[in-house]
């Protein structure tokens, strides 16, 4: 995971071009301060990109929900190669369109499958919401969450049970802004079926209620599905949890696989 040299052209508007540490070139929106490791160092989350490399494998199927402009996304790509694929799923409208036009400029269209939708643990419609100057802002809206962001839509929502229904599946990224109860209750026939699958997905108290989810509920959940449950603490340490470990952690990403799955 070397360091990319500086890196920018600015295309339109608040719109830029930048290249990534592992060498695809990605749009950027520059209002978004998140985005200005990626200029300075061609990464961000990078302790999520170790485990993308330690465990993505040619070959591989990745589901990134919650992909915003795809820059994980991306990463899955490049490790799965032509052989794999990847199915990315983003909601916000705006967004879905920067990350359809990512793929595009890499070369990627034909192995991957985009979605402008909603990952949930049914098909309905949803009310969405996001900030213009935070591409990771968007959000379901629930009853137990009072004010709309400045944009807001109506987005169609579904399983990944659905989307990948009949396809091997290796990995799933959730980051979901507290609705990843949703998308793994969504997903346990995938679960089921694919034993060695291995799943990061963020972990809030505070968002997984304003979702009108219960954490306690969901921690019991995730540890009745994965036997083997870890913090993801940084790029070189994983924490093993439990359930109460889970409910006393603060904003995290989590890793979780069964014994079968190998490392």
């Amino acid at each position: 995971m070397n360091r990319t040299p500086f890196c920018f052209a600015k295309l339109h508007g608040d719109m830029g071009l930048t290249k990534t540490y592992f060498g695809c070139k990605i749009i950027i929106n520059t209002r978004n301060i998140h985005t200005y490791n990626l200029i300075d160092n061609g990464i961000i989350e990078a302790a999520i990109c170790a485990l993308f490399e330690a465990h993505i494998k040619p070959g591989d199927v990745v589901v990134d929900a919650g992909a915003n402009i795809g820059f994980l996304s991306l990463l899955a790509g490049h490790l799965t190669g032509p052989q794999g694929k990847v199915i990315a799923i983003e909601a916000n409208p705006d967004v879905h369109r920067t990350l359809e036009e990512n793929i595009v400029i890499n070369g990627f269209a034909g192995r991957f499958d985009t979605h402008q939708m909603a990952a949930h643990d049914e098909a309905a419609e949803l009310t969405f919401t996001w900030n213009s100057h935070r591409d990771g802002s968007g959000r379901i809206v629930t009853a137990v969450q009072s004010g709309l962001a400045q944009n807001h839509c109506q987005v169609q929502a579904n399983t990944l049970d659905h989307l990948c229904a009949g396809q091997r599946v290796d990995f799933i990224k959730i980051d979901t802004e507290g609705a990843e109860p949703y998308v793994l209750r969504g997903a346990e026939q995938l679960i089921r079926q694919n034993p060695g699958i291995k799943v990061i997905f963020e972990w809030n108290g505070r968002h997984i209620r304003q979702r009108a989810q219960d954490p306690q509920v969901f921690a019991d959940w995730v540890f009745t599905h994965f036997k083997q449950v870890d913090r993801i603490l940084n790029k070189e340490t994983l924490v093993p949890l439990t359930a109460a470990d889970l409910m006393a952690l603060p904003h995290s990403n989590i890793f979780c696989r069964n014994p079968s799955s190998g490392k």
